[in-house]
């Protein structure tokens, strides 16, 4: 316990999808300083081509629900069909009570950076995040 973050390092590949640019580009760069390696994606259908084409190295896909194009539900499903056992993280800001088949993880805006690598860590481990 305590304030030791070394555990919420990794070293594996996580996609990103965002439409917002800016988030994007702020959620890539603290992944990136918690020592993964970022694929990025500015919508829904970008992201499963991304997924398509890196599916060996990617661990993690974390996703904004709404986006152009493709919504991120849309864009899940279809990962899902490429990969059943694909690890996804949602990020929503505006969405109460979704069902989503398979249940996937879900953080809801506003994250700190300590909770968003908690919550990537726990979603690549398959584990349950304890913030405390």
């Amino acid at each position: 316990m305590g304030g030791n973050n070394d555990d919420l390092k990794g070293n594996e590949t996580v996609l990103i999808a965002d439409d917002d640019p800016n988030l994007l580009d702020i959620m890539a760069r603290t992944v990136r300083n918690g020592g993964y390696t970022v694929i990025t994606a500015l919508d829904g259908q970008e992201a499963v081509d991304m997924y398509q084409n890196n599916i060996s190295d990617i661990k993690l896909v974390v996703m904004d629900i709404i986006m152009s194009r493709k919504d991120g539900i849309a864009a899940y499903n279809e990962i899902m069909q490429i990969n059943k056992d694909a690890a996804v993280l949602f990020i929503t800001g505006s969405i109460k009570n979704i069902a989503i088949p398979g249940n996937p993880k879900i953080i809801r805006k506003p994250f700190t950076p300590v909770e968003f690598l908690s919550q990537i860590r726990s979603s690549i481990d398959g584990t349950e995040t304890v913030i405390s």
